[in-house]
């Protein structure tokens, strides 16, 4: 294992180098960048061969070597066969291969994947993360049997700690956070509240069963019901929901992303390993900033961006997170910061204030992860390289053995390991290890001296103010803690460790002299001295028979310290903890069977999950003696004895073993069907309709083999025949047909891509290098003298033919734009002749008033001859209904009658909106907005049925927002809000 590599590296040099065996160890790292060519590959083989003729050890992580052999076939597939050949040469070579650990190395969970081809963003990204923070947004609402909100005392704008027990009613939870996103969506989702299909909606998005392709939607909304569909009808949320941070996932702050990766124990990241679903790992990268909160530069960066929006749209936005953050704020605080507009970053008392109460905002969390951590970091690869524990467990000549302290999970584990049991054997030494399970379990019942319920509250702090009861309340020795269940996630060793020795171990001097525990920073076990004094075991004086010993979730398997013969330790109890993980750390107190003890603890909400369970399983079973004995055994109260607590691991342990049935039978057919580089290479499907755009249905487990064989068979055209026998005979009339959803979601891998560290890229958009249009001169006077455009002197067009002939995007022209606005052929061509204008469009200022009504726009050169003539010559023919309008100055109270343009008195909110459109604007007071509504509305009338962009139903106005550089000001305007009302009545059709 790659947690105790090190540990194991310097017991191995002990035993095997340091001592009268003499027997030389090397160390194999690899990861994909190394950077090889053939005289790095000849160096390898020169060590191999020294490593045989010394007849030494290699020791190898299981990523080490996976990644080793899978270089060999990126070698071949990027064509550089000479060196692949070389490499292989390496990993085929004939290795005794023996694993420690064997059940945790070849767990079904682990596999290696090389990223191929060029990285893209995450397909639909942004409807994924808003779907779940929405979502994530109503869990604060969700009351109901097996939800337990708990707010944050001391940050009441904080997202709650939310817990959610083992025996939730499941359809009962999708039904219930359908109903409240349904009833009150979040501003993102208005579309859903009464739209006209939501009882399909609702099915949709809550029933596995039903086809996502019944409903007839545009292609946001559609992309929007798929991921609530994902999270809630595939329990996608609810398995993110029942994960721990810092014990099952967390952020990895020495790695460069940002995103929540895999925990290997309490407090301990994996440094390789994502998780592969990326729904998952959107949601859990959520519940992880939420728990711990943004840094002060993050929060910084996170107003930086807020202050670039437009004002609108960053009035509302702050106005939102500022009623969440006022809940604690003193007045002068809260006058500080009561407005948009207040917001200073060089003013460091402000930025305090920001950071003390917005750090913890879920929406101003939400925010920063939506601008600056999914959009770059959440990609996606066309195709990846695939290796997995069986590649671990394969050996060219079948010289593959491994070793582990429990068997429960023998049934999934590849077939190149088998388990050994010779039951007719008469060997004693066998006999004693055959019967290893049942001894186990008869020293751990006879040697628990109780089962405790911990109080209520943080587990860390609940478990040390249990431990200083025992010592100090109960005048009882203790002195170990082994937190197998990892209930001081959240705290350091070295914290616990001064815990321990200011509070419990200066009641009993003459017993403790310090405190043993691992030093994660430093890597070492290290002895904690009532001087103060920190040491290495090494070199501490104090041996470790004379000290509390802190085995911390990662030290509860591999790890031997040397403790009192009457040594009394308590064991932490974990949500669905095994039998394997139990035992393997009772087995730390290694004369158990002797004069040591255990105490066991756990949270409540374990000890009422056990309670249940033994209910339920003695009620089925029909033991009614036992179920007397457990009258008095409630919910919530009621002691709690170790056999009570065994079976309800042994429940645990088979939950887990069902579970990874799928994914063990999909692993097996990959690897026997894999027999040339190519068949390694799968194809990535993230899409949401690849994910979830299908209904699933129970699926036997029969089903599943015959499903999975016929998958990658016929991928790869045939495969190792026998091994597949040996899969699908592996679970012969094993009864369990069920849906497996949600199963899968929290799968790991260790993802290496090209370059580890990849460099950021500054992407700069250089315009090709382009000529001014010289511009024609007409007879400006012939307009005093016309009724109309279409009487100038000079070639006109209107605004349509502009938005069909030189836009980028043809749907602007579906528009219904005025017909009384045109303009100049000076004012169209800015630039010497170009087909497409989207960057060099003129920006609408200066025109003329027609009697009739008709408005001409004017270039600039235009608009300064026509106005000298408007202010050198007062004659009446000027006075006729001819205006000339500076569309600037409209609201200007100071305007000379010649600049006179009020759109409330000249210009009609029909002109004056299709000039506000085409300059790109995005807010529409009063009845402008449903005019602008009436425009876009036209741009539907082609569409009659498939899937459509909710801008496509509207003429796709954001182009022109786009054009003229307003997309800051699209979120939350007028215009957005339009866009979805006609996108929503087009679905109606």
């Amino acid at each position: 294992m790659s947690t105790l590599l090190v540990e194991g590296c310097d017991y191995l040099h002990g035993v095997l180098s340091c001592s009268a065996l003499r027997r030389r160890l090397f160390v194999l790292p690899f990861q994909r960048d190394f950077d090889l060519d053939i005289g790095k590959v000849r160096l390898l083989h020169n060590l191999i061969h020294r490593c045989k003729k010394e007849g030494g050890f290699i020791v190898v992580a299981p990523e080490h070597r996976l990644s080793l052999e899978m270089k060999v076939k990126e070698l071949h597939l990027c064509g550089q066969l000479e060196l692949s050949k070389d490499l292989h040469e390496v990993v085929s070579d004939s290795w005794y291969d023996v694993i420690d650990e064997v059940d945790e190395v070849l767990h079904h969970r682990f596999q290696l994947v090389y990223s191929m081809g060029t990285a893209k963003p995450l397909p639909q990204g942004r409807h994924r993360w808003r779907s779940i923070q929405a979502l994530l947004k109503m869990m604060e609402k969700c009351q109901m049997d097996g939800v337990r909100i708990t707010p944050d005392k001391d940050a009441p704008e904080a997202f709650p700690l939310v817990s959610i027990d083992d025996d939730i009613d499941i359809p009962n939870f999708r039904l219930k956070m359908a109903k409240l996103l349904v009833e009150d969506p979040p501003l993102d989702f208005k579309w859903i509240k009464g739209h006209h299909m939501t009882n399909c909606i609702f099915r949709i998005i809550t029933d596995p069963d039903s086809s996502p392709n019944d409903i007839s939607l545009s292609e946001e909304h559609f992309y929007d019901l798929l991921s609530f569909r994902g999270l809630l009808a595939f329990d996608i949320l609810l398995q993110c929901l029942r994960s721990r941070h810092r014990v099952n996932y967390g952020v990895n702050k020495d790695r460069k992303k940002r995103l929540s990766v895999p925990f290997r124990g309490a407090d301990m990241p994996s440094q390789r390993a994502e998780f592969s679903h990326q729904d998952c790992a959107i949601t859990l990268t959520n519940l992880a900033y939420y728990d711990q909160g943004l840094s002060r530069d993050s929060v910084s960066k996170t107003f930086e961006k807020l202050l670039c929006l437009g004002k609108n749209s960053r009035a509302d936005i702050y106005y939102e997170w500022l009623n969440m953050s006022k809940l604690r704020m003193s007045p002068e605080t809260y006058d500080a910061v009561s407005n948009v507009n207040k917001i200073d970053l060089t003013n460091y008392a402000k930025v305090d204030i920001l950071f003390e109460y917005f750090r913890k905002n879920p929406c101003t969390i939400d925010f920063w992860l939506n601008n600056y951590v999914y959009p770059c970091e959440l990609d996606h690869y066309p195709e990846r390289l695939v290796n997995n524990s069986w590649h671990i467990a394969h050996s060219v000549d079948n010289h593959c053995v491994g070793f582990s302290g429990t068997n429960d999970t023998h049934r999934i584990l590849p077939l190149q390991i088998r388990q050994y049991l010779p039951w007719d054997t008469t060997d004693s030494v066998w006999r004693s290890f055959l019967s290893t399970n049942g001894k186990m379990i008869d020293i751990v019942m006879n040697k628990t001296i109780s089962c405790e319920e911990l109080e209520e509250g943080p587990t860390h702090q609940t478990l040390l103010s249990f431990i200083k009861l025992v010592v100090f309340g109960r005048n009882k020795k203790v002195d170990a803690l082994i937190d197998s269940g990892a209930l001081l996630a959240g705290r350091s060793n070295f914290d616990v460790a001064e815990f321990i020795m200011g509070h419990c171990i200066s009641i009993s001097a003459a017993r403790l002299r310090g405190v043993t525990f691992f030093n994660e920073a430093e890597g070492e076990w290290m002895v904690l001295e009532a001087s103060g004094k920190c040491a290495t075991k090494d070199q501490s004086q104090i041996r470790e028979d004379e000290t509390f010993a802190i085995f911390d979730e990662p030290r509860c398997r591999g790890v031997d310290l040397k403790l009192r013969p009457d040594a009394v330790a308590v064991l932490t109890l974990g949500h669905h903890i095994c039998k394997d993980k139990f035992m393997q750390a009772a087995g730390r107190m290694r004369q158990l069977s002797r004069g040591q003890s255990l105490v066991v603890v756990g949270e409540p909400k374990v000890f009422k999950e056990i309670r249940k369970l033994n209910r339920s399983l003695f009620a089925r079973e029909g033991n009614d003696d036992i179920l007397q004995s457990l009258e008095g055994l409630s919910i919530s109260t009621g002691v709690v004895d170790i056999k009570y607590v065994l079976s309800w691991i042994m429940c645990n342990t088979i939950e887990l073993i069902r579970r990874g049935v799928r994914a063990w039978i999909e692993q097996g057919m990959f690897y026997a069907t894999g027999t040339k580089p190519e068949h390694f290479v799968l194809e990535e499907k993230m899409g949401l309709a690849d994910l979830y755009g299908s209904p699933i249905h129970k699926t036997s487990v029969s089903d599943l083999i015959v499903s999975a064989r016929d998958f990658h068979s016929t991928r790869t055209g045939g495969g190792n025949k026998f091994i597949m026998d040996k899969i699908s005979s592996q679970f012969k009339g094993f009864d369990d047909t069920s849906r497996f959803v949600g199963e899968g979601t929290d799968e790991e891998c260790e993802r290496e891509s090209e370059r580890e560290n990849e460099q950021e890229k500054e992407e700069e958009n250089e315009y090709e290098r382009m000529s001014a249009y010289c511009e024609v001169e007409w007879d400006y006077l012939s307009i005093f003298s016309s009724e109309s455009t279409s009487q100038l002197s000079c070639e006109i067009r209107d605004i349509s033919s502009i938005m069909h002939q030189h836009m980028s995007n043809k749907s602007v022209a579906q528009i219904d734009w005025s017909r009384k606005v045109f303009c100049t052929l000076n004012f169209m061509r800015t630039v010497q002749f170009s087909m497409e204008l989207d960057n060099f469009l003129r920006v609408p200022d200066s025109f003329i008033w027609f009697p009739n009504g008709e408005l001409l726009l004017l270039s600039e050169q235009e608009s300064n001859k026509v106005l000298l003539l408007f202010q050198n010559d007062q004659s009446s023919r000027f006075k006729v209904g001819h205006y000339f309008g500076h569309y600037a100055f409209e609201c200007d109270p100071t305007v000379d009658i010649f600049l006179r343009c009020g759109k409330g008195s000249v210009v009609p909110d029909e002109v004056s909106c299709s000039l506000r459109l085409f300059n790109g604007e995005t807010m529409y007071p009063g009845d402008q907005r449903s005019i602008v509504k009436k425009m876009l509305s036209h741009a539907n009338k082609c569409i009659l049925s498939g899937k459509f962009t909710v801008t496509k139903a509207s003429g796709e106005p954001e182009a022109l927002v786009a054009a003229r550089g307003k997309d800051a000001e699209y979120d939350r305007s007028d215009l957005e809000k339009v866009c979805n009302e006609i996108a929503c009545e087009v679905e109606e059709r």
